[in-house]
């Protein structure tokens, strides 16, 4: 939805007689996804739900920590390359083995992936929902971009690029 607000807007430009902006036709184009992968662990202690997105010849990959231990909350977003992914799952995978984990990899299907995602971004944001504007203040700032806040509203606008799950939402506190 905002991005056809903002492609109007940018039209709106050019019928003032203005230069209509370089990113209104990107943003107009279709968004897709891929890769969708989730990687759990033996123990079901954590997930990580990763996938990539593409739009007007551009890619980005994301992947998001998900803590079974509280709740299914996601811990942790992070942005990459969309070529630092298939690395990025890989270190992961061994970084289980070393600490002694098997860990699976399964594909999901875009509506199951973004149940998931939504899954644990819900279950963050009930938790963070308790936080003062000091806590909020207190996260450290991430050396390489936005910190989880400004990635988890980037992730929810991702998804909703992404089929309906043909499930209901889960309640918090379902694990």
């Amino acid at each position: 939805r905002a991005g056809k607000e903002a492609v109007g807007a940018a039209g709106g430009l050019v019928e003032a007689g203005v230069s209509g902006p370089g990113w209104a036709a990107e943003l107009a184009g279709p968004l897709t996804v891929a890769d969708c992968f989730r990687l759990r662990d033996s123990r079901g202690t954590a997930s990580m739900l990763a996938c990539s997105f593409h739009r007007a010849g551009r890619s980005r990959a994301v992947v998001i920590s998900v803590d079974h231990q509280d709740c299914g909350a996601a811990s942790a977003i992070v942005l990459l390359d969309v070529d630092q992914l298939p690395g990025a799952l890989q270190t992961m995978r061994a970084i289980g083995r070393d600490d002694g984990l098997e860990i699976t990899t399964e594909a999901l299907d875009a509506a199951e992936f973004r149940w998931q995602v939504e899954k644990a971004l819900d279950a963050r944001a009930v938790h963070d929902g308790v936080l003062t504007a000091e806590d909020i203040a207190a996260m450290p700032d991430d050396e390489e971009g936005p910190v989880y806040p400004a990635l988890a509203v980037l992730v929810r606008a991702r998804m909703n690029a992404l089929p309906m799950p043909g499930k209901p939402a889960a309640p918090h506190g379902d694990e």
